[in-house]
């Protein structure tokens, strides 16, 4: 056998071995398994000079429609766990399937104010318990902090979904919230939330977790960190965007804005729109030049928010406390209630 072939045989041991170390690593909670799949999805997924993600399916938005579209359990409680979580979260479904650990009238109370708070998994709480997300915090906050002429409670139902884009929010309010006539909408909404659409990010994130299921590389299959295959899917999700032209992302992007621009025509009360300080300037100006189109909206950034960084990019319980008394200071500046603090 040639010198060269017994190198190349020796090389491609060490590296099953070495692949083996980091599976069985990855299996006991020690490692996250998200980089060895990226390095398929480069490797093995990706051998010709093709895209992953046709760029054109990122134009065309005539396939739209509301498949991964989906409602939580009612009266029931969910679990979400994690290897770096010190507890596991509780997630409290009330009678209605929001994540809320009480029932709320439809018939809204003359002398209660009821806020509703909109968005994805930053308003839904993801990684923290019902009672710690920031709609749960400020509700506690409002009723406690503030004494008011003609209020004598606060009401904060949290319609948020983790995944949903504008449009799927907009549709999550048409079918649930709006029949809770609340006073103010406060809509969370992240860049993400803008040029993340939904269906096609789906559909590529099950695409690869077929083709994960039928790959040869079997140990892959139970990898134990469970978005492995949605970070792999957001980065293939994020390059082929970045190839669009400036004209094509604009294209791309109007499905989410006229759905904004659609629910507004269906809601006429307050609005408070808010965001990260720390999304891309671009769509802050989206959603800066939304608020100053129509009335009674209100732009609010927050910043410096506490992440479960360097496992995951959500709020935990620090955040939530932040982006409440955010909120809770945007709520008294911008709606003018008659209320006084304490």
């Amino acid at each position: 056998m040639k010198k060269w072939h017994r190198i190349v045989i020796i090389g491609i041991s060490v590296l099953e071995f070495l692949c083996i170390c980091l599976i069985l690593l990855g299996l006991t909670g020690h490692v996250s398994l998200s980089g060895p799949l990226l390095w398929i999805e480069t490797h093995l997924f990706r051998r010709t000079n093709e895209t992953a993600l046709d760029i054109r399916t990122l134009v065309d938005r005539s396939s739209d429609t509301y498949m991964y579209y989906y409602d939580f359990p009612v009266n029931e409680i969910g679990t979400a766990s994690a290897s770096w979580l010190p507890h596991n979260a509780l997630y409290h479904y009330n009678g209605d399937g929001f994540n809320e650990i009480r029932d709320y009238d439809k018939q809204k109370p003359s002398t209660t104010y009821r806020i509703m708070t909109l968005g994805d998994s930053f308003v839904f709480g993801m990684w923290v318990s019902t009672e710690e997300n920031f709609s749960s915090l400020l509700e506690t906050m409002l009723n406690e902090k503030l004494i008011c002429s003609g209020i004598s409670s606060f009401e904060v139902i949290n319609a948020g979904a983790p995944s949903f884009d504008v449009r799927y929010s907009a549709k999550r309010y048409a079918d649930k919230g709006a029949l809770y006539t609340p006073d103010t909408v406060i809509w969370f909404i992240r860049d993400e939330n803008i040029y993340f659409n939904t269906d096609v990010y789906r559909k590529l994130e099950e695409g690869y977790k077929e083709k994960i299921q039928n790959t040869r590389y079997f140990y892959f299959k139970n990898f134990s960190d469970p978005y492995a295959v949605s970070h792999l899917a957001y980065r293939v999700y994020m390059d082929s965007f970045q190839k669009l032209s400036k004209s094509e992302q604009s294209q791309f992007l109007e499905p989410e804005i006229t759905a904004l621009t659609e629910w507004r025509k269906t809601y006429s009360s307050d609005l408070i729109i808010a965001t990260t300080a720390d999304s891309e300037e671009s769509y802050k100006e989206i959603l800066q030049k939304f608020t100053k189109t129509w009335p009674r909206v209100w732009y609010k950034e927050i910043g410096d928010i506490q992440t479960f960084a360097k496992y995951d990019y959500h709020p935990d319980q620090t955040g939530h406390v932040h982006i409440a008394g955010e909120l809770f200071g945007a709520v008294l500046r911008d709606l003018h209630l008659p209320c006084v603090e304490k």
